[in-house]
């Protein structure tokens, strides 16, 4: 087993998101429903991401990644607890990657589990349950219909409250 599960409390800390496509926007929405301060680096983005940012929902620097954007080591409150690189670029997300290394942060690279301190599982939430699965990031596409599925059966018939009792 490479990877240790976890499920990570990131309210009110820092993550940044390298890349303002499809992917990042992906990423910045469920930290933002875990509760992150999100911050993304990028010259253009979605829609979807431009709308957060009007909204001051996510902080954005709208430019191309540059080295030492994600904090020092000894300075802990500017340095990110995780950073998702999410770009089209190789030589970006290598940046990113070590980047994030030195400043302690975790890293995931949106195209190279190996690459990454941790992985990103799919997963769906009902109410206070949470499932997810993973592959170890060798088949994504065997995960995500694992999702949909067990997302279907849980759709159907009782639904568990917080406190694991059925309802109808």
């Amino acid at each position: 087993m490479r990877y240790y599960p976890i499920f990570l409390d990131v309210r009110g800390r820092p993550a940044v998101v390298v890349g303002g496509g499809k992917v990042a926007e992906r990423k910045v929405r469920k930290l933002l429903r875990a509760g992150a301060r999100v911050r993304v680096i990028c010259p253009e983005l979605t829609p979807g991401l431009a709308r957060l940012a009007a909204a001051g929902r996510i902080r954005v620097s709208r430019r191309r990644y540059r080295n030492i954007e994600l904090g020092r080591p000894r300075v802990k409150r500017r340095s990110p607890l995780l950073v998702f690189a999410a770009t089209n670029d190789p030589a970006a997300q290598r940046a990113v990657w070590k980047d994030a290394a030195d400043a302690g942060a975790l890293v995931n690279l949106a195209d190279s589990a190996e690459g990454s301190d941790f992985i990103v599982p799919a997963s769906f939430t009902r109410g206070d349950l949470h499932i997810a699965v993973s592959t170890s990031g060798t088949n994504p596409g065997l995960a995500r219909f694992l999702r949909q599925r067990l997302a279907a059966e849980l759709g159907k018939g009782k639904r568990q409250n917080a406190k694991g009792k059925g309802q109808k």
